[in-house]
């Protein structure tokens, strides 16, 4: 329950370093946790990995207080760093983002 109890609210673009310049390619599952703290945090996102659009226009929901959201999305290739972009769709609020989850998939 504490991961949802903050979070970056209208978070645009986030970076993670994952691997060095050595590193060679590899696969990743990504999990994006929301919260929705209050009922102004919904609306609607177009997510977008590595410059991909991997949920276009994904709904985020009023949820109670605190309630989790996760959207999970496989396979996305990282040769460095993940490049995250969120795009509010109109006037809506883009929600929390609470965690961001990364497993290396071998």
């Amino acid at each position: 329950p504490w991961l949802y109890s903050s979070g970056a609210r209208g978070l645009e673009r986030f970076e993670l370093p994952l691997l060095g310049k050595q590193d060679p390619k590899c696969s990743y599952t990504i999990k994006m946790h929301f919260s929705n703290l209050d009922e102004a945090d919904s609306g609607l996102l177009d997510v977008r990995l590595q410059g991909e659009s991997v949920a276009p226009v994904a709904e985020i929901q009023p949820s109670p207080k605190g309630s989790p959201i996760v959207k999970e999305f496989t396979n996305i290739e990282v040769d460095g760093n993940l490049v995250g972009e969120l795009n509010g769709s109109g006037d809506q609020s883009l929600g929390t983002l609470s965690a961001i989850e990364v497993i290396r998939q071998d």
